[in-house]
């Protein structure tokens, strides 16, 4: 997490329907650990203090889940790359099992590592999203 996001990113962002943009349970969990981890100190406080901020009010707690949809996609993905003997960080499979269960697309900078894991099955691009509900973004 970086103090100021990228200029391209915050311009994504802005150009998104709020109440289109979700986070997943497995990011807020990637997120929590990577501040929880970090040396006590005034950098940690702020990027605390920003993620919150970011949770309550950007995203309303619009968090959706790793559940059991997106465990059967999520295993349907890692079953066919194991098959493949090119198996993918778990976490990203996570992510993606719930972008399938839900019908969104995944909004990431790590495009290339995605698209390459999952391209086949899953919308993947940089940064854009669409709702599990109806036409949402899980970043």
């Amino acid at each position: 997490m970086q103090r100021r996001p990228p200029a391209s990113v915050l311009g994504w962002l802005d150009a998104q329907a709020s109440e289109a943009l979700w986070i997943t349970s497995i990011t807020l969990f990637e997120v929590r650990f990577g501040l929880a981890a970090m040396d006590d100190g005034r950098r940690k406080s702020e990027l605390q203090r920003a993620f919150e901020a970011l949770i309550e009010q950007d995203l309303a707690h619009r968090i959706v889940v790793f559940d059991g949809l997106a465990a059967d996609r999520a295993a349907g993905l890692a079953a066919e790359r194991k098959l493949q003997s090119r198996p993918v960080d778990i976490r990203d499979t996570f992510i993606a099992g719930i972008a399938l269960a839900h019908g969104a697309s995944l909004a990431t900078r790590i495009v290339a590592r995605c698209s390459a894991a999952f391209g086949e099955a899953l919308s993947v691009s940089a940064l854009r999203v669409r709702t599990p509900t109806a036409s949402a973004s899980l970043i």
